[in-house]
């Protein structure tokens, strides 16, 4: 017999940046260079802070979060030069420390390997604009995500989707990230600040979410919903 389950998807949020048209091949990652002397006192550009849960059934998200912020502390890059998250990160493995963790997968929400990192990446993403720092690639979730305001998220996967960050100042820029009881914070250290950055997101009329049907062997009986599914959201975040 086939089961038919039917799923209501959401539209994809629409943001300022452009989304990715066409995947570019994937090389080896050149080796990632980190200040070796301390930053604490360098000025700050900008920073983000969002929170997590980390207690019970979220502690395996909350382990993926620490180890990604942990890869990204101390990275630093050069004037003209680009961050690839996906390439100081790494590829999110059982062997590389990683855990299965709750994902959206096409849509659906499941458990992934490496569940939870988006949110270290968004952060980033986050203190990048408010830090008006050029961004060369970055991809929305198929829908909003609870832990950061709408039109400020970025999504990656391992190696296609990335967050891909360009320093367009003079100076030299460096990640600071920390993660504990249930919050992380990324700032971007190198260069004083002498302006400041507001958040908006202006939507326009939601759309409403299609439906998708999900066959499977072995059931007998009606469709039944698998997923509720959620009103598209178009935008702009400025």
């Amino acid at each position: 017999m086939i089961l038919k389950l039917l799923i209501c998807l959401p539209m994809v949020l629409a943001c300022s940046s452009p989304r990715l048209e066409k995947m570019e091949e994937f090389s080896a990652p050149a080796p990632v260079r980190f200040d070796a002397g301390t930053n604490d006192k360098l000025p700050e550009l900008s920073s983000y802070e969002t929170e997590y849960k980390f207690k019970g059934k979220w502690k395996n998200r909350a382990k993926n979060i620490k180890l990604a912020a942990e890869r990204l502390n101390g990275f630093t890059i050069e004037p003209g030069e680009t961050l690839s998250f996906n390439e100081i990160v790494g590829e999110r493995t059982v062997k590389r420390g990683f855990v299965e963790a709750p994902i959206y997968f096409q849509g659906i929400k499941t458990l992934g390997m490496g569940g939870g990192v988006c949110q270290v990446s968004s952060t980033l993403y986050a203190a990048a604009m408010h830090g008006r720092i050029k961004v060369i690639q970055r991809i929305t979730h198929s829908r909003p995500s609870g832990y950061i305001p709408k039109g400020m998220d970025a999504t990656v996967s391992y190696p296609d989707l990335d967050l891909k960050l360009e320093n367009n100042y003079k100076s030299k820029l460096i990640i600071k990230t920390k993660t504990g009881e249930g919050k992380i914070r990324i700032a971007i250290l190198g260069i004083n600040k002498n302006f400041k950055v507001k958040h908006k997101f202006s939507g326009f009329k939601g759309v409403e979410q299609s439906g998708r049907f999900i066959e499977e062997e072995g059931y007998k009986g009606e469709p039944k919903l698998k997923q509720k599914g959620k009103p598209g959201l178009p935008g702009i975040a400025i």
